[in-house]
């Protein structure tokens, strides 16, 4: 993908249901949508303070993400095909 392609965003509340935010990365509805982007809040997140994804899609959490006492309400996915050199 560069830069004169189309950028569409998608954003969900997932209300922590691990189940919902599994359908929304897994099911690759959104890649054939063209979504280049998804947005979710209040999403499901693990011990660790880490949510799942899949391989199209790369999560950008807060900074400092592990550095915070507070679970994330919210995180960026980027598609994974959109190289992280074009990103600002």
């Amino acid at each position: 993908m560069d830069l004169t392609d189309h950028i569409a965003v998608w954003q969900q509340n997932v209300n922590k249901s691990r189940i919902c935010q599994h359908n929304i990365l897994s099911n690759n509805e959104l890649v054939r949508k063209g979504i280049s982007i998804i947005a979710l809040q209040e999403l499901a997140i693990d011990n660790n303070g880490y949510m799942l994804a899949s391989k199209d899609w790369m999560p950008i959490y807060l900074t400092p993400h592990q550095k915070i006492d507070k679970t994330p309400r919210a995180v960026t996915l980027i598609r994974a095909s959109i190289k992280s050199d074009l990103w600002k």
